[in-house]
């Protein structure tokens, strides 16, 4: 008997439980006008697997593997395609976001967009970074009035016409990542701290780079440009291309030495021997408050 109960009583909370998840699955007739008229002139005869309804609005995915976002209204919000794949259709897109990702990313097309404000967050194939747009086209919503002048200066000079497409005020830090790659670190009063292009890539303009420090690098690495570059407390800390250890230089630029393992404590260089033999090391930094292998 107590079985008997048992059993209708785990049948009864799996009904119940089944019941809640389809609760959010609605009809797609059920959308509003904007929704549907959205759907049916930018993504015509392309099945719809899916409607849901969302706390905000509604959610719609589509055999193609596409999916779209609405507000309560029925107006878009976010149309992403599958990972690694480009939107079928990006006619619904601003034609400024359009020409500007044919221009410069002509082999990364549009994986997804979403509107936030009055800015587009827009996602390409095989980049990383999300590209920001305002309404009129321009860049970064963080950027605006917030950023020192001397952030401003130091991109304007040094990377030219080179579109900011994120920039992140941080508790004591400021990051602008620029749309060729280059990750810019700045301190609060607009200083750079750390400059890196794309790994395995050098830096289009070293022009900022003490001169002692190119010049070494010219000289003892002719074939290893520099790929990134950080200020210390007591010098700098350079990355050069296909040079797996840093280069060393005190305040003034002169040369000290490469970072090695030897500089490391003997239980960090015990660690990886240990527990990773036979891997070989490709990097490691010595840092604040610890040590990156």
């Amino acid at each position: 008997m107590f079985f008997n109960l048992f059993v209708v009583a785990l049948a009864s909370s799996l009904m119940a439980f089944s019941c809640d998840k389809d609760d959010d699955v609605i009809a797609f007739g059920n959308l509003p006008v904007e929704a549907k008229n959205f759907i049916n002139q930018f993504f015509p005869n392309v099945k719809v697997t899916k409607t849901e309804l969302k706390n905000n609005g509604f959610e719609v995915d589509l055999a193609n593997g596409v999916e779209i976002d609405f507000d309560q209204a029925g107006n878009w919000v976010n149309v992403d395609a599958r990972d690694r794949q480009a939107l079928p259709n990006t006619d619904f897109i601003p034609q400024f976001i359009v020409n500007d990702v044919k221009v410069n990313y002509p082999n990364n097309p549009i994986n997804g967009i979403e509107k936030k404000g009055t800015f587009y967050e827009v996602e390409l194939v095989g980049i990383e970074k999300d590209l920001i747009f305002s309404e009129q086209g321009q860049g970064n919503p963080n950027l605006g009035n917030t950023l020192p002048q001397s952030v401003k200066e130091f991109t304007n000079q040094y990377f030219t016409n080179i579109q900011i497409v994120k920039s992140e005020i941080k508790t004591n830090t400021i990051e602008v990542d620029l749309a060729n790659g280059v990750e810019i670190d700045f301190d609060k009063q607009g200083n750079w701290i750390d400059v890196d292009a794309r790994d395995g890539q050098a830096l289009p303009n070293t022009n900022f780079i003490p001169q002692s420090i190119i010049d070494y690098v010219k000289t003892k690495h002719p074939n290893h440009p520099i790929n990134g570059i950080e200020k210390k407390a007591n010098g700098y800390e350079v990355e050069l291309v296909g040079i797996k250890e840093e280069l060393v230089f005190n305040t003034n630029g002169g040369f000290v030495n490469l970072i090695q393992g030897e500089a490391f404590p003997e239980s960090v260089t015990a660690f990886a021997s240990e527990f990773f033999p036979n891997v070989q090391k490709v990097k490691s930094e010595i840092k604040t408050n610890g040590f990156e292998y």
